[in-house]
């Protein structure tokens, strides 16, 4: 059930406010009144974890209208019904002006309790809706504000909305040079095909997660940025705001294709495999065919050639070091025969340990390396 609404109902007629608190608290059971017969009275109760005040408008002491200029003193976003048997057009037009919320007037019969209690839970929930959005916002402003990676958010157009500080160290360009701009003005010209199909999905509601984008700063160089787009949905579930974090990776992304370039140029192979009986491979970089005379992709495919590459006679000792290894949380360093494809003996020297991914799994990861035309025994000195 949705939460409680607490409700002062303030009238100078003891009896009806008595009325009205059995009747509204019986047509909607989220209604928790309470009562006072005055001003005074009430503007004691305000602190009371009040959501929504019902006033007459003729009370002694000070009528309806009165009462809602102080409540708004201290209150000025409470939900006020002006709840009235003096209806007229001047008053409804005072109460208007005045800032109240809905104006009701009184009737004969019950049923308009049911209209009051209709009108207060109406006038609540659109107020709770308003301030969440209003702390939405704030935790976004906020987000914007100190967060370390740059951030874009964009018009429905695809035009820049805003961006904060560490987002214009990024590209170059000042916050008011990029606001109101297109997006075509720091994206590299080849990647503008996939980054408008990328914001056109995003926009239909389809959050595509991080996404690798080339960036054409002011200056003209050109950067490699991680994007990580995200979509605000109002409470409605409509597409309220879309926004990007972006992070420049040049450095991260130059060094990780030396590294690749420099395993793939090994006289051997890095590989990751599972933790299991059969030590199924999951990744395999480096020269592979030329050590073992299967391609990558064999190796992949079909799980027992990594076992049968090892020498028959090496087999079980090779297994018994890895077992131990691994019950000790060590990293392992073993000089072994190899078969290759062609049944040519190798030399091999491995090594290798346990890792665990950012997913948690457990992983053997090693490197494995031609040694046959080397001095083994210094080697092993």
């Amino acid at each position: 059930m949705r939460g409680e609404i607490r409700v002062l109902h303030v009238d100078d007629e003891p009896s009806l406010v008595e009325l009205s608190k059995t009747f509204l608290e019986r047509v909607n059971d989220r209604l928790r009144v309470e009562t006072a017969t005055g001003v005074l009275e009430g503007k004691e109760l305000l602190d009371n974890g009040i959501d929504c005040v019902v006033s007459d408008f003729d009370m002694p002491g000070a009528n309806g209208l009165e009462f809602l200029s102080t409540v708004r003193a201290s209150y000025p976003s409470l939900p006020f019904i002006l709840f009235t048997g003096k209806g007229s057009e001047e008053i409804a037009s005072k109460a208007i002006s005045a800032g109240v919320t809905d104006y009701l007037q009184k009737e004969h019969g019950t049923d308009q309790y049911t209209v009051l209690a209709n009108r207060i839970e109406n006038a609540v929930e659109q107020q709770r809706s308003k301030l969440a959005l209003e702390r939405s916002q704030q935790r976004l402003d906020l987000f914007f504000e100190h967060s370390p990676l740059g951030v874009i958010e964009w018009d429905s157009e695809i035009r820049i909305r805003r961006v904060n500080e560490a987002a214009t160290d990024i590209v170059g360009y000042s916050e008011r040079e990029l606001v109101g701009g297109s997006w075509q003005s720091i994206v590299s010209a080849d990647e503008r095909v996939r980054f408008e199909s990328n914001m056109t999905a995003l926009f239909e509601g389809h959050s595509s997660g991080r996404e690798l984008f080339k960036i054409r700063r002011k200056d003209g160089t050109i950067r490699n940025c991680e994007w990580n787009d995200h979509l605000v949905m109002g409470d409605g579930g409509e597409l309220s705001r879309v926004f990007s974090q972006i992070q420049d990776v040049t450095e991260r992304y130059e060094n990780r294709r030396r590294l690749e370039a420099l395993i793939d140029n090994l006289p051997g192979m890095v590989y990751q495999h599972q933790d299991d009986d059969e030590w199924t491979l999951e990744l395999i970089r480096g020269s592979c065919e030329a050590l073992t005379g299967y391609t990558a992709e064999e190796l992949l495919e079909n799980v027992e050639i990594a076992e049968r590459l090892i020498h028959p006679d090496d087999r079980d000792w090779v297994r018994r070091q890895t077992d131990a290894s691994k019950a000790e949380g060590e990293d392992f360093d073993l000089i072994y025969r190899m078969i290759d494809k062609d049944g040519t003996v190798r030399r091999v020297w491995e090594r290798g340990g346990m890792i665990v991914t950012p997913d948690g799994d457990s992983l053997h990861e090693g490197l494995l390396i031609d040694i046959t035309d080397l001095d083994v025994g210094t080697l092993e000195e």
